[in-house]
């Protein structure tokens, strides 16, 4: 079945900017890798190990959300036109936990990890856009006006 389903993501032009990893060995093992070197922690260790033994779940009722398609528009930077809905459940998971200090600051630490790796790939996404279009870099043009009022006051005469 994953065979069937890796040929079809190939040919599927939806997942045109995924086929290097498709061509990789996509195993659990390579996938639970990616994700804790992604968020910098060691999920059985850093997590699990904290887990108690009683746990459960609750379902509250079911949501949809637009998801937007991803097509030629979203590659070349332009706004995105076309969503279709999804419908999910809502659930709430819980569990009691061994020691509730270890796990607040494994998942602050998860958590802004998180933040930090996503706020990264956007800038270098922002940049990669910036460049396909010529447009001059926010940051550089700041760094210049900051360059060249340090200039002026080092010139002005006393």
């Amino acid at each position: 079945m994953y065979e069937v389903m890796k040929d079809a993501m190939k040919t599927d032009p939806r997942y045109s900017l995924y086929k290097e990893q498709m061509d990789n060995n996509m195993s659990f093992d390579n996938v639970l890798n990616s994700v804790e070197s992604f968020l910098g922690v060691n999920i059985e260790k850093d997590i699990i190990s904290l887990l108690g033994d009683n746990f459960g779940m609750v379902f509250a009722g079911i949501g949809d959300v637009n998801i937007p398609l991803m097509g030629p528009q979203q590659t070349l930077g332009l706004p995105q036109q076309q969503t279709t809905p999804f419908i999910f459940p809502q659930m709430y998971a819980f569990c009691e936990l061994k020691d509730n200090l270890k796990m607040q600051k494994a998942m602050e630490t998860t958590v802004q990890r998180f933040i930090d790796k996503v706020n990264q790939q956007v800038k270098e996404q922002q940049r990669k856009y910036q460049e396909q279009l010529n447009l001059p870099n926010p940051q550089d043009s700041q760094e210049n006006k900051q360059n060249q009022t340090a200039e002026k006051e080092k010139n002005k005469p006393e």
